[in-house]
This record gives C-alpha cells, sequence and structure tokens, in this order.
C-alpha cells in the first residue's frame, strides 16, 4: 500500500510518497563513514561501548566546549540562569552530562546545552532553571498526563545496560488535554534519566508502540510538530529508536515525524511492523526484555511497576523539599551487586558474576581462616575496579551503595554459600563412590559363591574345565 504525505507550504505543497521517504533514510544512511556506520551498528544492537573519559581527555574537551559556548552570541536562557546560579551552569558535572550526550563533541555540546536551557525555560519557567526538576513543576494536567503509564521506564535495562523508555499509543492517548502536557511529561522523564551518571555514558532506548490506525481528527498538529524535536536538546542522546506499527498509515506517519529528528537519532531508528508477537520476536533481536513490556498481548496498559517508579519519586520529591539534595539509584547496571534475597536478585547480572568470581578464589578461601580474609578483599576489590557498587534497596524504593563493612559482608555470604555448596557435592561424590565399591563387592563376592557352589556338582578328583587361575598364570 502506497501512502502520501502533502508538505507544508515551505516545501512548495509536495506531495511525497512513502518509497521517497524511505529513499531519504536509506541516502542519509549510506552516507555516513565507515567507523560512523560500524558505530551506529553497535549502538543499534546493543552491544556498543562508552567512551574511555580519562581525565585529561574530559578536562580538554570541558576547555573547548567552554570556548565553543562563547562563540554562541543568541542565548537569553543561558544568561538568565547564569545570573541566578553561575556555578550551576559552570558546573564540570553539569557540563559533561552534555558532552557525553553528543560523544564529546564540544560544538554539539555547546548548542545542545544552550537549546535545552531554552527549552526547560519555555516549558516550566525561570524557577527550573538552574535546578533539578520536580513532580511539583508539573501542573495537576501533566501529572494526570504522566500517571496514566502512557509514558513508562522499564525496571530493568537492554543487553547494553541502556535504559529503556517506552511510549505507548502517542496519537490515541486519552490521557493529556493539550499537547504540552505530554511533552512535559516526557521532558520530565528524560530528565530523571540524566541524574544516573550509567544513562548519561550509554544514552537511552526509545520504543514507540502504535497499533492500529491514526484517527487524524484525534491527532494533535502540535504534538507532531514538537515531538521530534525533544530529541534535539534533551540532555541525554537517543541510542537506539524503535518505531513498532502493524498500520501502512501509522508507520508512514511516524517516519514523517522522525525526519524532524536529528541525525543521530533518524540513522539509528528502525521500524517494526507486524503484528505485536512479531513485534516482540524481533525487539529480542536488539536486546531489550520484552517480558518487562507494560503492555498485555490485547493492548491493555500495565501499571505495577510504573506506580512503584511514581511511588519512589513521590519520596524523591519530599527529600529534596525537605533537604534540598537527593541520592538514589533507580535502575542498577549490569555490574552491580544487589543484596536481599529472592530469586530476582540472585538473577541479577552482576549477582550472577559475583558467584562465578566467588568460585574461581573459592580454593583459596578454603585453605586457612587468613586466606578467606584474603579472599574476600581481593573478590571486593574486583567488583570495585569494575565499577561494580553494592547496592542495597531502602524502604523508599530507591537502591543505594553499601558501606564496604556491609559491602564485604555480602562477599563472606556468598563465600559461605559456596563452600557449603562444595562441601554438599563432595559428601555427595564420596558417598556414590563408597556404594559403587560396595556393589562392587557385593557382585564380586557372588560370583565367587557361584563358583564355589558349581564346583561341588564334579565328579570327586576333577577340576572345571577352565581354570581361570591357571590362564592368568599363562599355563592354559
Amino acid at each position: 500500500m502506497e501512502t502520501h504525505f502533502q508538505a507544508d507550504s515551505k516545501d512548495g505543497g509536495k506531495t511525497y510518497s512513502s518509497e521517497y521517504v524511505d529513499s531519504l533514510f536509506t541516502k542519509e544512511f549510506t552516507n555516513l563513514t565507515v567507523q560512523e556506520r560500524s558505530r551506529t551498528y553497535e549502538e543499534i544492537h546493543g552491544v556498543g561501548d562508552c567512551v574511555d573519559e580519562t581525565s585529561a581527555f574530559v578536562e580538554d574537551c570541558l576547555k573547548q566546549l567552554d570556548d565553543e559556548l562563547s562563540k554562541i552570541t543568541e542565548k537569553p536562557a543561558y544568561y538568565i540562569a547564569e545570573q541566578q546560579n553561575k556555578e550551576y551552569v559552570t558546573d564540570s558535572k553539569f557540563r559533561l552530562i552534555f558532552l557525553r550526550a553528543t560523544f564529546f563533541h564540544p560544538r554539539k555540546a555547546a548548542v545542545r546545552l544552550v537549546a535545552f536551557l531554552e527549552g526547560k525555560l519555555r516549558f516550566f519557567g525561570r524557577k527550573t532553571l538552574t535546578r533539578q526538576l520536580r513532580l511539583g513543576d508539573l501542573d495537576s494536567d501533566d501529572q494526570t498526563c504522566l500517571k496514566a503509564g502512557h509514558l513508562q521506564l522499564l525496571p530493568t535495562r537492554d543487553r547494553s545496560g541502556r535504559p529503556i523508555f517506552v511510549d505507548l499509543d502517542t496519537f490515541h492517548d486519552p490521557s493529556f488535554k493539550v499537547a504540552a502536557n505530554r511533552l512535559r511529561a516526557c521532558i520530565f522523564h528524560f530528565c530523571m534519566m540524566t541524574e544516573d551518571e550509567e544513562n548519561q555514558k550509554r544514552g537511552v532506548v526509545i520504543v514507540v508502540m502504535q497499533m492500529g490506525a491514526v484517527d487524524s481528527s484525534r491527532v494533535d498538529p502540535e504534538m507532531i510538530r514538537e515531538l521530534p524535536r525533544l530529541d534535539k536538546w534533551m540532555p541525554i542522546r537517543t541510542s537506539a529508536l524503535h518505531v513498532c506499527t502493524d498500520h501502512p498509515v501509522t508507520r508512514f506517519l511516524w517516519r514523517v515525524m522522525i525526519m524532524g529528528t536529528s541525525h543521530e537519532a533518524r540513522v539509528r531508528h528502525r521500524l517494526h511492523f507486524g503484528r505485536y508477537t512479531e513485534i516482540k520476536y524481533s525487539l529480542m533481536g536488539y536486546g531489550i526484555p520484552v517480558d518487562a513490556f507494560p503492555v498485555s498481548d490485547g493492548g491493555v496498559v500495565k501499571k505495577t511497576n510504573f506506580n512503584r517508579w511514581i511511588s519512589k519519586h513521590c519520596s524523591r520529591e519530599e527529600t529534596l523539599l525537605r533537604t534540598g539534595t537527593f541520592s538514589g539509584v533507580d535502575i542498577p547496571t549490569a555490574k552491580d551487586i544487589l543484596t536481599g534475597t529472592g530469586k530476582p536478585i540472585q538473577q541479577h547480572p552482576g549477582n550472577v558474576q559475583l558467584r562465578a568470581l566467588v568460585t574461581s578464589y573459592l580454593e583459596e578461601y578454603m585453605e586457612s581462616k587468613l586466606e578467606r580474609r584474603h579472599a574476600i578483599d581481593k573478590v571486593y576489590a574486583l567488583v570495585k575496579a569494575s565499577s561494580g557498587r553494592f547496592l542495597c534497596q531502602c524502604d523508599d524504593g530507591w537502591w543505594r551503595e553499601t558501606s564496604e563493612a556491609d559491602a564485604k559482608d555480602k562477599v563472606r555470604s556468598t563465600f559461605l554459600t559456596a563452600s557449603w555448596r562444595q562441601k554438599k557435592i563432595s559428601v555427595a561424590a564420596r558417598a556414590t563412590k563408597e556404594e559403587n565399591e560396595t556393589q562392587r563387592s557385593t557382585f564380586l563376592g557372588t560370583t565367587d559363591m557361584e563358583s564355589s557352589e558349581s564346583s561341588l556338582f564334579l565328579p570327586h578328583g576333577k577340576k572345571p574345565r577352565y581354570d581361570l587361575s591357571s590362564c592368568c598364570n599363562g599355563n592354559g
């Protein structure tokens, strides 16, 4: 089915076909250099790695970023933020967010930083320019849209350790009154993601799920115009964009919208066309955990994990209002070690790696009490050297780093469990060996008895036809 799109007056009122739009994306991707294409493929499939951030490299990039900012003359929101709190605008941690979002390209980082402050001023006003966003910055309509669950951050990461943001039913979402409500809810999500340093380094995977035909009467023109533009100034980069639909018109509409995003997002987008089950299998090939998707096969939005996320951010809000600062980990990484019990914790990749590491040092651990302490210290140091954290989940739902003593207790308990299992295996092996020896002895004893009994039926003085002893002596 061929679909057409009527362009606006700036394009001379031309009509573009779906084939023409597809050719534009193909041409843009083929124009990439070999190195750019390789990095793009790796990011899309979730096998890419982060930039090596040495102190000298970061310091040099920050200096270049400062030079690029000075070259931009039109930046009213930046000047307002600088007057409010200059330390916030010049803080290296704040500026580093935009360098990571642009693969440490100083010029692009400067443009994105300025655009971010302009967008923040436009959607949230002056009061939020030099501080973190809060739930209270959203009005009642914004919060209604946010809590509807059509925009969700999955409680787990993809195979590359990136957060996954899911946009359900963009055009038919009944939870917002005007497009600005949904746009502010999106901005809030992205700003929350940037508070995690791991997210800054790896970017975010966006999955758009729009099943069925689009009712043109319910499509907000401002949404079509503004939603793609967010990607150009958000403080976190789009590592991969997956658009999923089962209707050709919806497919074409999203392709047109993606044309309005940044170049980086356009070359990193993939379209999945088909039934919901087929789409899920397709996404699995990109390392996306579809089992955690917040929508049923019948299209019903699941909100269990999302309600926990809202509860956590309400606790964060209370802490910010009370103390002015907040620290906590929303989604642990694959390198983190989680304390606690239960199957989900035991199956966490970091805990699986810890058990493997403990097994490799188990022989040393079991030698003596002195060696036990050394083995625990070695495993702890190896986890920390690989950027792993020992996290415990607090009452407010957030994960936080444990003390060094508690972390080593976790390693010690893992050693105790491994040594107990090793002893259990040894006991079972010894019991199996003894049972086999007993069965062998019983078998040999029964054989000797049968030989003795058979000799009773031979005539007096006669020997059996086959004397095994003589055969063994070579006299047979």
